[in-house]
């Protein structure tokens, strides 16, 4: 641009102007070639080596992402681990609870129609329990 405000000027001189100038060819000594070249080496190289730092810090982010994620959904399957644990613990307990509820109301029952001693409720009571086995056997 002031290349061309120079040559604008000097061509008034003689009643002429110049509407655009486009440089075609430019000789540079070496000395100044290499050094536009090294420049441009070394911008290169520094906008390189930005953006491999930059893609080191998301990757060092998204590790971090991934960790904390794997170990919010390890924290919350343990979790879930453990409650479903305890509650079959509980209902198993509760299912036992009543089993042997009801085994004591039938035997109470049984005792009062039959008219069972304490000493005949326990030999009932085992006669009921070798019932209940799959290899017990009787012989009469």
């Amino acid at each position: 641009s002031e290349m061309q405000v120079l040559l604008h000027k000097r061509l008034e001189t003689v009643f002429a102007s110049c509407g655009g100038l486009q440089i075609m060819v430019i000789d540079l000594p070496p000395e100044f070639e290499k050094s536009i070249v090294d420049t441009q080496v070394t911008q290169q190289m520094q906008k390189t080596k930005q953006n491999e730092q930059q893609a080191s810090r998301i990757e060092a982010d998204t590790t971090v992402l991934r960790s904390s994620y794997t170990r919010n959904v390890t924290v919350t399957k343990n979790g879930a681990d453990a409650l479903y644990t305890q509650l079959v613990g509980i209902a198993k307990a509760e299912a036992q609870q009543h089993m042997l509820e009801a085994e004591a109301t039938a035997m109470q029952q049984v005792q009062k129609k039959l008219g069972l001693s304490p000493e005949e409720m326990v030999v009932y009571q085992q006669f009921v329990a070798y019932h209940g086995m799959t290899n017990a056997s009787f012989v009469y």
